[in-house]
């Protein structure tokens, strides 16, 4: 029959070939998309030379090695669009080849035609998944076995949780997985054939024991503890699934289990010594080895003496107390209110291992610590996390600072009152020293550390004929400052102060006797007799700073006005000591415009003087910025001017001739200032 249906074929075929070569298939291959154990699903698709030329029909045959002939198994409607056909069969197991044959492929001719290609074989093998996985645990391993699979297996696949691990040959059954995940794992294994089939079985589930036992806790310490709580922290515990948690001992009884790492104990454990250790377990129940024991002392120290305080001054003093024994370290509080309601600074449970010292029997105190003011302290002592109650409290004063020491006034041959600013704080008194040396190798009988409620002293039964030095200390209940400055001060004759002369509207000299032995002379002026006020900065002016002779004789320029009446007066200075004021002298200066009979005479003798009043003098802007304009209407004759500052100093000089002159100001610094001629002002102006 078989050898009938080829020759019937072959001999269709040429027929057909001839008649329909136009529309000759080029291939036509079968392909299996789907297998299982014993189903197998085809596709077949033929390729034409002529794309408009569709198959309708699709023959499948099949035979092998379970077929003792030709098997035509079925006829299938093909799907024209895409010249594909498929068709599943159930098969017995074996090694099958498929051959599909085409056959009454209607072509689009009219009056139709069958045609018959060649036969296409595929190879197809149906087999088994592998069964009866079994396994035997060893540690972390695990060795399976399973009954073969029927047919041609190339070789067994070895999966581990869905990962391939490994394989083995066809002729193998049995496997062993290393160091597997502790817990379960599912195994599997398939069987792979020629056609690239792998029919994988069963899962079979493997559990792996944890027997490792976590790492033991380490560091068990006391974060914090009272009489009534104890705070314990530890370090972690490892291990190779995972800690669990974690049971905490005290006297080996267990008093808590849980996740974390610390545990707040708040059973009473006041005047007792109790034992902690901790273990840790994980969820298979392996427990690691104890923690370090440590021993928590429930028994507070006892309160510390607190000692007078040393080394006090005005912004640091030493705190002092008795060690006691047991203790571990000591706090301290300070305060500038006896009950503590507040405290100085971070002085407030402050550690004293912070400080400059012992911190286990004195320390220093600095910063935030004022002269003369009164502090507060107490201790108390640390035994592990323990406090003791409070000692005793302290006070201090502390020193107040050295204050300021002025000049000497009311200077007499025997006599001289020393001054001196007062300090804050709180200050008893003041102490004075009085001396011919200026090292102090001796004092003036009486004034050595003299007591003074206030802040000047009048010195007396001097001589004249000595150079006196004083110098004064602040003191209170704990003690004096430091020293003040010291104040050089001697007996001089007061000058005598003369009339002054050239007197004109914006000035005059001030004249005055010389004194022996000065080496300097002061100078105040005023609008008011009794010198009340005075004028500009001419008080305690040093003659130095004027035109002149500071010793006898000085001209007084800048902020002088024309028709005002002016009071000076003279001290003679040596070293640092000044006489008393000399007699006063009262000057009136000229009205504006107005000819010092002086200055006329001596305008005599130049060459044809100027009367400004004669001229229409006219200045603008005022204030001026850069460029001062001068207008003289009327002028006929050169004019000679002057510009003076505030100060009397001489800025600059002008010889003028034209009507409408320029004056370049810019350099001239901010201030008011002057225009004279021949020493009278006639003219002010403001630079900006």
């Amino acid at each position: 029959m078989k050898t009938f249906s080829l020759f019937f074929c072959l001999f269709m075929l040429t027929i057909l070939q001839n008649t329909y070569s136009a529309y000759w298939i080029t291939s036509c291959q079968p392909k299996v998309i789907e297998k299982s154990s014993s189903n197998v699903n085809i596709k077949h698709v033929c390729t034409f030379t002529d794309d408009s030329f569709f198959p309708t029909k699709y023959y499948f045959a099949a035979f092998g090695s379970n077929s003792s002939s030709d098997e035509l198994v079925a006829e299938t409607s093909i799907v024209t669009t895409n010249r594909e056909a498929s068709k599943d069969y159930s098969l017995s197991l074996g090694d099958r080849t498929f051959i599909v044959l085409q056959n009454r492929v209607i072509c689009h001719l009219e009056g139709g035609a069958d045609f018959e290609p060649a036969w296409t074989s595929l190879k197809v093998y149906i087999g088994t998944k592998p069964a009866n996985l079994s396994g035997i645990v060893t540690g972390s391993d695990v060795n399976i076995s399973w009954s073969k699979s029927y047919g041609t297996v190339e070789k067994y696949n070895i999966y581990v949780n869905n990962v391939l691990v490994g394989d083995v040959p066809n002729t193998a059954s049995t496997y062993t997985s290393y160091s597997l995940n502790i817990g379960n794992n599912t195994i599997k294994v398939s069987s792979v054939y020629p056609d690239g089939n792998e029919l994988i079985s069963s899962g079979l589930v493997v559990n792996i024991p944890d027997t490792q036992s976590p790492t033991a806790p380490s560091n068990l310490r006391v974060v914090s503890q009272t009489q009534t709580t104890c705070n314990l922290a530890w370090n972690a515990s490892t291990d190779n699934v995972g800690v669990q948690g974690y049971k905490i001992y005290k006297n080996e009884v267990l008093i808590a289990t849980l996740s974390g790492t610390t545990l707040t104990y708040t059973a009473s454990i006041s005047n007792d010594v109790s034992s902690f250790k901790v273990i840790a377990f994980d969820a298979a129940g392996n427990v690691s080895t104890a923690s370090n024991t440590i021993n928590v002392d429930g028994t507070p120290p006892t309160a510390p003496v607190a000692n007078t305080a040393t080394s006090v001054n005005s912004s640091s003093f030493v705190v002092n107390w008795t060690p006691v024994t047991g203790a571990t370290g000591y706090v301290l509080d300070i305060s500038t209110a006896s009950n503590f309601s507040t405290f100085v600074y971070t002085y407030n449970n402050a550690s004293t291992t912070q400080f400059t010292g012992n911190p286990n029997s004195s320390v220093a105190i600095y910063g935030m610590i004022y002269p003369g003011t009164t502090y507060y302290y107490r201790i108390r002592a640390v035994k592990n996390t323990l406090q003791s109650a409070n000692s005793n409290v302290v006070t201090i004063l502390t020193l107040p600072l050295a204050p300021q020491a002025n000049a000497a006034t009311n200077v007499t041959p025997t006599s001289f009152t020393a001054n001196w600013n007062s300090v804050s704080g709180t200050v008893s008194n003041y102490r004075l020293d009085v001396s011919t040396s200026s090292s102090f190798a001796s004092y003036v009988s009486g004034y050595q550390n003299l007591s003074v409620s206030g802040t000047s002293k009048s010195i007396t039964g001097l001589s004249s004929s000595y150079t006196y030095y004083y110098r004064v200390r602040a003191a209170n209940s704990t003690g004096s400052s430091t020293n003040s400055n010291i104040i050089t001060t001697a007996y001089i004759t007061a000058p005598v102060a003369n009339a002054a002369t050239s007197v004109n509207s914006s000035s005059f000299v001030v004249n005055w006797t010389p004194v022996t032995g000065a080496t300097g002379y002061v100078l105040d002026i005023s609008t008011a007799s009794n010198f009340s006020t005075f004028v500009y900065t001419y008080n305690n002016a040093s003659t130095t700073q004027f035109t002149g002779n500071p010793n006898s004789s000085v001209a007084i320029y800048g902020m002088i006005y024309p028709g005002t009446t002016y009071y000076y007066r003279i001290r003679a200075v040596k070293n640092t000591s000044q006489s008393a004021n000399s007699n006063v002298i009262s000057v009136t200066t000229m009205a504006a415009g107005q000819i010092n009979p002086q200055a006329s005479k001596k305008s005599a003798t130049m060459e044809k003087p100027l009367n400004i009043a004669d001229i229409k003098f006219t200045i603008y802007p005022n204030p001026v910025d850069e460029v001062l304009n001068i207008e003289l209407k009327d002028i006929k004759e050169k004019v000679n001017l002057n510009i003076y500052n505030s100060s009397g100093i001489l800025i600059k000089s002008l010889i003028l001739s034209n009507t409408f002159n320029d004056i370049d100001v810019s350099n001239f610094p901010k201030g008011m200032y002057l225009i004279t001629e021949n020493g009278t002002v006639i003219n002010k102006f403001i630079k900006e």
